[in-house]
C-alpha cells in the first residue's frame, strides 16, 4: 500500500471510531488550500493538481496530492481536532513511512 492508501485507511478508522465528530477534520486547512471538504469540488477548486479522493466508506473527501511529509503534518492536524492523544498521532504518522 501506498502513503495515499494509509493515510485514506487511517482517516477512515478515525471516521468509523466517532463518525458524528469526524466533521472536525473541515476546520484544518491552508492558507488557500481545502484539505478536507464533504465533496470533491471544493478542495478541487482550492489549487492545482490537488487530486481529491474519497475517504472509503465515508461522505469526505482528503486531498491527496501532497507528499508523504505534508501528509504525516495533515494527519497529525486531524487526528488533533478530533482529539487523540499524542502518542496516537505519533503511531498514526509512523504508519505513512
Amino acid at each position: 500500500r501506498s502513503a495515499t492508501d494509509r493515510y485514506l485507511q487511517i482517516l477512515a478508522h478515525a471516521h468509523d471510531a466517532d463518525p458524528e465528530r469526524f466533521a472536525h477534520v473541515l476546520q484544518v486547512s491552508g492558507r488557500k488550500r481545502v484539505y478536507f471538504a464533504t465533496n470533491r469540488e471544493e478542495i478541487a477548486r482550492s489549487g492545482k493538481s490537488t487530486h481529491p479522493h474519497k475517504i472509503p466508506g465515508t461522505r469526505f473527501w482528503a486531498l491527496t496530492n501532497a507528499d508523504t511529509e505534508q501528509k504525516k503534518d495533515l494527519l497529525a492536524r486531524a487526528l488533533r481536532q478530533l482529539g487523540y492523544p499524542n502518542s496516537a498521532i505519533r503511531e498514526a504518522v509512523r504508519a505513512l513511512n
